[in-house]
């Protein structure tokens, strides 16, 4: 198995959208992923030259959100996503950025233990974030990754 970490290309746009409505209830339009190319710092992961994750994140000043992360539902388990997360935290820890911050669903334990054992710390819920399976809402558990200590030596 070959993996390798790359930009997310406009050339990727048919294999991410596939990707994002495979593991996203409600996937971004193609549109919205054109913008997202355009505006925010976008990686793939490929397996053996297919796409196989992807993570969008935007950056203001020295924090970021993760938008977006996924991994083919095939290939979920096998450690990639944490390849992924990984190369996210360290292209922002290069770019001086201090914090990471991103929502996940409340429902969603494989993702929450994959921030954890990252290091994200939980942080917070929004009740009724995201928009639920049977029409209602679903809350939103909030997490940070401290990347860089703040240069005064005292946490904001």
């Amino acid at each position: 198995m070959t993996v390798k970490l790359r930009a997310l290309l406009g050339s990727d746009i048919h294999a991410v959208l596939a990707l994002d409505n495979a593991t996203n209830p409600h996937p971004w339009s193609h549109a919205q992923w054109q913008q997202a190319l355009e505006a925010h710092d976008c990686i793939a992961l490929d397996r053996d030259g297919a796409l196989a994750g992807f993570a969008v994140t935007n950056t203001v000043l020295d924090e970021a959100e993760l938008l977006l992360i996924a991994v083919d539902p095939a290939l979920q388990r096998q450690g990639l996503g944490t390849q992924l997360l990984s190369a996210v935290i360290n292209a922002l820890r290069s770019r001086d950025v201090a914090k990471l911050f991103l929502e996940v669903r409340a429902g969603n334990a494989a993702a929450q233990a994959l921030y954890a054992k990252a290091g994200g710390l939980r942080i917070g819920l929004r009740k009724d974030y995201y928009p639920g399976a049977d029409g209602g809402r679903e809350d939103a558990v909030n997490y940070a990754f401290t990347l860089h200590a703040p240069s005064n030596g005292t946490e904001p």
